[in-house]
């Protein structure tokens, strides 16, 4: 039985670092505030994009194709959050982005940058962008301070459990 409740308690000693990890990632903000700051970074792509394309668009009466954007683009260095890193999408776009920003018109583009973790998009008939600056849109409960007292307390009950879990030692063994 001792035996059972020591492996219990090792088992429950990983959820318990991770949770503490998580409590200190968020009560510190500093992946949230990189994030956002790359998110600056790419915004500052995607106007550079758009008044590549929109001059282009009035030089040419009409869009560049794939292949010329991607020469424009390839005079940035690859670096992360550069023009370089963008895809130029002209349509059909996916439904899910004309349900979210509406119907595209003839001339309508997108651009798309992955991330690492997810695309991040910018369309051109709403002139709107999926990029989030609002430091509370990163916390699944608002703000960073309620989201690390949460995980502070998880780990806390995490650890009373482990230690009621672990066996005692018994007087004169």
């Amino acid at each position: 039985m001792n035996f059972l409740r020591m492996i219990c308690a090792v088992v429950l000693a990983f959820p318990a670092g991770l949770f503490l990890l998580l409590a200190i990632t968020a009560f510190s903000g500093k992946t949230v505030k990189d994030t956002i700051e790359h998110s600056r970074q790419i915004s500052v792509s995607f106007n550079a994009a758009s008044e590549f394309v929109e001059d282009y668009r009035q030089q040419n009466n009409r869009l560049p194709d794939v292949t010329e954007f991607a020469a424009w683009a390839s005079k940035y260095p690859q670096h992360r959050f550069l023009p370089s890193g963008i895809q130029f999408v002209v349509g059909p776009f996916p439904r899910m982005i004309e349900e979210e920003y509406g119907p595209a018109p003839a001339q309508g583009y997108m651009f798309t940058y992955w991330r690492g973790e997810w695309d991040e998009i910018y369309v051109s008939w709403t002139r709107q962008s999926s990029l989030e600056f609002d430091e509370s849109k990163y916390f699944l409960l608002g703000h960073r301070l309620a989201e690390s007292a949460i995980m502070f307390s998880i780990f806390g009950a995490l650890v009373v459990i482990i230690i009621k879990l672990w066996p005692s030692r018994q007087k004169g063994t």
